[in-house]
């Protein structure tokens, strides 16, 4: 039966089925429209990312054309915390989890895709996600990696891009005490290399308004920017800096305080010719600043949503 549909036909059906590899074995003509529903949304973890410079060139231009979104998820939960582990299948050694090998060996695997994402010609998405900080934030993933990716990016036209890097647990605390540290302006880098995509979604452990200047950049796609200042749930109507994402400059704006700051600056975006059709900029701020009387905490648990009515001309 499956010989007489139409390829499609079968890519039609496959896009409402859950397939898995071992699917490929089936039957004959199922194996290309499997093998394209396969490629068509990837997921790269920390170990999977190490693959990246053994992949041969025949399989590299299958993702090109196939691969509609990329997720890249580095946590705790798919590490794999053995002295060194044996992939049979590739004959390769993941290095130590945290050990210098392992954060080189990430970095470079990112760089080198960064350097390929160009060629993804019907990437649609692209989700950015690192939870494996552990003292302070671009320790693990450099900022130049980071730029790296987000100027591979800044080429292509998509239609969302979220990056999330909370940093580490308890930074914001400790940042206190160690503030002569020299950190990456990170957001002078996103500024710079700013995702040419529809709607982008944001969260760092620390921002300013450079964010929302577009000095660089001109983005005429764009037209919903989601920026998270939240950070880890926290008890209801409790101030708790950790909690919160910071202010680049000053380390003591966080919560309402900071989103103040923000907005006004979005406002200013309905007359920027850089982004003409930019129509949404929303903040995400849970808890409400309990020294502010005019602040409902039903406003401030939604964050707030600058609609813009675009002057531009």
């Amino acid at each position: 039966m499956a010989q007489l549909l139409s390829p499609e036909v079968l890519d039609n059906i496959f896009q409402y089925i859950d397939v898995r590899p071992q699917q490929l074995l089936i039957c004959r003509s199922w194996y290309h429209p499997i093998r394209r529903r396969l490629l068509r949304y990837i997921r790269l973890s920390p170990s999977t990312l190490f693959r990246i410079p053994i992949l041969s060139d025949e399989f590299l231009e299958l993702l090109y054309s196939y691969t509609r979104s990329i997720r890249i998820i580095l946590n705790y939960s798919n590490l794999e915390y053995q002295e060194s582990r044996r992939d049979y299948s590739n004959t390769f050694t993941h290095p130590v989890p945290y050990s210098e090998a392992w954060v080189y060996g990430i970095n470079a695997a990112l760089i080198e895709l960064a350097q390929k994402i160009q060629y993804f010609r019907g990437l649609r998405s692209f989700t950015f996600c690192n939870f494996l900080e552990i003292e302070s934030s671009w320790n693990i993933i450099y900022a130049s990696t980071f730029e790296n990716i987000l100027s591979g990016l800044s080429n292509l036209h998509l239609e969302f891009v979220k990056i999330d890097f909370p940093g580490a647990e308890l930074e914001n605390r400790l940042q206190i005490y160690d503030s002569w540290v020299d950190k990456p302006h990170v957001c002078e880098i996103i500024a710079k290399n700013f995702p040419q995509s529809r709607r982008f979604d944001l969260r760092l452990r620390e921002i300013c308004s450079d964010l929302l200047q577009f000095k660089y950049t001109c983005r005429p796609l764009l037209e919903t920017f989601i920026i998270d200042l939240n950070l880890e749930p926290n008890t209801r109507y409790q101030l708790d800096m950790d909690s919160f994402v910071l202010d680049c400059r000053f380390s003591e704006r966080f919560g309402r305080s900071l989103l103040n700051v923000l907005v006004s600056d979005a406002r200013k975006l309905s007359h920027c010719s850089q982004v003409p059709n930019i129509n949404i900029v929303q903040f995400l701020c849970k808890v409400p600043d309990t020294l502010s009387e005019i602040v409902s905490y039903t406003e401030a648990e939604a964050g707030c949503t600058v609609a813009l009515q675009n002057a531009v001309s």
